[in-house]
């Protein structure tokens, strides 16, 4: 096992929590809490974090915010319906496409400066479809929070998806993309006939854990 030593709580944290999102452990002596990032290849992060009284902002923080998912068995994290990386955390929206032209469903996923959310997939149910119509799904910076220009494009996750006039479509990946919170999903429907259609959308999101 080769340990890596981190500089401070806030280097752990971006590391173990945010970009690896290890399952964490922790010991305490009474004066120092010890924390473990175990990692692939026999690797294990950590650092340590006195404890004082009154608590420093980084004792205070471990304390409150993240202690509570730390020290469960490998595999299992203290959420209902959850794998040891992600809650499911899925959702839907409807919306009317006009006939004959595109039509943009916009959702925005939590709020800005969250975590975000993974998508790995939806189901569409439409009423009114023909075939030729055609979806695509963006990740759009509506709000301009990335500093690019507002209604920026991300990233086109579907090109072109041909819907299927029986009513149900299923599109889902062995992955799933993070989407950072305050970013929006955008569904772009593709109409080619003279009636509108109704469309119903789950997406398959995923809270990281």
């Amino acid at each position: 096992m080769t340990e890596l030593q981190l500089p401070d709580w806030a280097t752990f944290k971006a590391i173990c929590i945010v970009k690896k999102n290890l399952n964490c452990q922790y010991t305490s002596d009474g004066t120092t809490y010890r924390l473990y990032g175990p990692d692939a290849n026999d690797m294990n992060w950590s650092v340590g974090i006195p404890i004082t009284d009154p608590p420093s902002a980084d004792q205070a923080d471990f304390e409150t915010n993240y202690m509570s998912a730390f020290n469960w068995p490998i595999g299992q994290r203290p959420y209902a319906f959850a794998t040891s990386d992600f809650q499911f955390n899925g959702d839907g929206v409807t919306f009317i496409a006009t006939a004959g032209t595109t039509t943009n469903c916009d959702y925005k996923v939590l709020a800005a400066g969250q975590k975000g959310l993974n998508i790995n997939g939806g189901d569409i149910f439409t009423s009114g479809s023909v075939v030729g119509d055609y979806i695509e799904v963006q990740a759009v910076d509506v709000d301009n929070l990335l500093g690019y220009g507002a209604n920026t494009v991300l990233n086109t996750w579907v090109v072109k998806w041909y819907i299927s006039p029986a009513g149900y479509q299923t599109v889902m990946t062995p992955y799933a993309g993070l989407i950072p919170g305050g970013v929006y999903l955008r569904m772009i429907y593709h109409s080619v006939g003279s009636s509108p259609v109704t469309v119903a959308v789950n997406y398959r999101l995923h809270l990281p854990i």
